[in-house]
């Protein structure tokens, strides 16, 4: 596999990763760790590559430092992919993701992802986890009413 390859691999992985998984856990196992480390490396060579404009890259690598629990660093790559390229809803998904890590809350990106990607698999899947707190709280409201 060639470097560009190894790159779409890994961040494939910490795609599906951070899809299936809760980032607000940092106690990433060992082995884990490893291939983070190994894909932050790979995602911060592809996105200081002479010429890189995308914002793919610093969004992989930020992902990385989330799960390496480097907090600072993903939200600055996150932040400078958003500064590349403001409708980049992947980049603002996931620095949302950060604020809500970090204890900040989503802020105005909340807002803002709403109105560029009202159907993005992040808002959905709050809007159900809301909901379902909400049928959970009314259960038990309930009960202690009476």
């Amino acid at each position: 596999m060639g470097r560009v390859e190894d790159g779409e691999y890994l961040c494939s992985y910490a795609d599906d990763f951070h899809q299936e998984s809760t980032l607000a856990d940092s106690g990433v196992s060992h082995k884990g760790g490893e291939r983070y480390q190994q894909a932050f490396y790979v995602f911060e060579e592809m996105a200081q590559a002479p010429g890189a404009s995308g914002t793919k890259p610093l969004v992989c690598q930020a992902v990385a430092e989330l799960h390496l629990g480097r907090l600072p660093e993903a939200e600055a790559a996150l932040e400078q992919a958003i500064q590349r390229d403001p409708e980049d809803v992947e980049a603002i998904a996931n620095f949302i993701v950060l604020s809500v890590i970090s204890g900040k809350g989503p802020g105005e990106k909340e807002a803002e992802l709403k109105s560029k990607a009202p159907s993005h698999p992040l808002l959905l899947d709050l809007q159900e986890k809301s909901s379902m707190f909400d049928n959970a709280a009314a259960k038990y409201s309930a009960k202690v009413a009476s």
